[in-house]
């Protein structure tokens, strides 16, 4: 099985920091969450592109995916702000650019929301508008679109993994593919058996982590029943990356022991060699 690190944690340290500590961790690819002050989208050049790309090499580190920063930032792509939705589609554009210029094959994208007090209906028709349109240009420039579902509080168009399926379905491309994340997962009393029934082949990643149900924790830190998660996960025959997608504050300080309890909790399984 093949384990990213991701350096959302490392917010308050430099993103060197956290591609050598992902090597002496023992991990050979990440997963780029590209916000400030590690890659912000919006501040990047191509001279910082080629830059990254060759402290990946330097490292022999594989970039599987990244993922702009959508939740904290003004990004959605359901959003009926016209606006603010035009920014929200050259934003992920030009993530699907630097991805090509990375050799990256994904950026993971999510619906965002539209207005909670609007009819739903409003925001689904934007969302599947938006993202045809990002899956045509993604499959133009190469890169997959793994699409996430965002809990209740922060979403109102994509929270379970049957309005997943219905979103795939509708736009029926095959650069939009589908993410699981366990604390999204989670918090809707879904299982990883519930999303390999619903979206089949199409579920491409894993954001692989603990939480209370949530709060994106290092593994072991949580209740979350990881052994039964892994297991249904074997079930169903998953082979592709997953990224620990660790957040939560307590571990800004030190978050190399955050990898490393994590790396620990895997070993412990076989999950990841030495």
């Amino acid at each position: 099985m093949r384990f990213a690190a991701m350096n959302f944690h490392y917010v308050r340290h430099t993103l060197l920091s956290f591609l050598d500590d992902a090597v002496a961790c023992g991990f050979r690819d990440v997963e780029l969450w590209a916000a400030s002050p590690h890659f912000n989208i919006d501040d990047i050049n191509f001279s910082m592109v080629r830059h990254l790309r060759r402290e990946l090499v330097a490292r022999e580190l594989t970039l599987c995916c990244i993922t702009p920063e959508q939740c904290v930032y003004p990004i959605s792509l359901s959003i009926q702000d016209k606006t603010m939705r035009r920014r929200s589609m050259e934003y992920f554009k030009r993530t699907i650019d630097i991805a090509s210029a990375l050799s990256c094959p994904m950026v993971l994208v999510t619906p965002g929301y539209g207005y909670f007090d609007r009819p739903h209906d409003e925001a689904w028709k934007l969302c599947t508008e938006s993202l045809s349109e990002l899956a045509s240009y993604a499959e133009d420039a190469g890169v997959v679109l793994p699409l996430e579902c965002l809990l209740s509080t922060t979403s109102n168009v994509l929270n379970r993994c049957d309005e997943l399926a219905k979103m795939l379905q509708q736009i029926n491309s095959p650069t939009l593919v589908s993410v699981i994340d366990f604390n999204q997962m989670a918090d809707t009393g879904e299982s990883v058996k519930d999303y390999c029934n619903a979206l089949g082949d199409s579920l491409r990643h894993v954001h692989f982590i603990d939480g209370m149900p949530n709060g994106h924790l290092a593994l072991g830190d949580g209740g979350l029943p990881l052994d039964r998660y892994v297991q249904e996960w074997k079930d169903a025959g998953y082979d592709g990356i997953s990224s620990l997608e660790i957040c939560d504050r307590r571990y800004y300080h030190e978050p190399r022991k955050a990898l490393e309890r994590c790396v620990a909790w895997l070993r412990t399984r076989g999950l990841m060699s030495l």
